[in-house]
């Protein structure tokens, strides 16, 4: 199955109700962040290695002053990504683009 997360939020951030001209934008995830698509897979780096430098080509300035909220999905079922590893991907990700974010856990 696919999890286009990446591709998602770059649609979001280039509509034209969500635009930078927007204030006080705020993104609510609700996944297990376990990106998978030809674009970029966590399966592919479970590490998340590239991970950060594809978010930053994805999203770009459209995401600054955006606050994300995820709301992490923790099934425990996918022993390939484990749920640690999908977390420091995306801490990575967005560190490097300088986001505001938190996480929050659905058990």
């Amino acid at each position: 199955p696919t999890s286009p997360i990446i591709e998602y939020v770059h649609r979001w951030l280039g509509s034209d109700d969500f635009n930078a001209a927007i204030h006080n934008r705020r993104l609510i995830l609700i996944s297990d962040m376990r990106q998978n698509t030809p674009l970029y897979s966590l399966y592919a780096h479970p590490d998340g290695r590239g991970m950060d430098q594809v978010v930053r080509q994805e999203f770009g300035p459209a995401a600054n002053g955006v606050a994300f909220d995820i709301y992490f999905i923790a099934h425990g079922q996918d022993h390939d990504v484990p749920e640690a590893n999908a977390r420091a991907a995306w801490d990575h990700a967005f560190g490097a683009i300088g986001a505001h974010y938190t996480w929050r856990q659905i058990d």
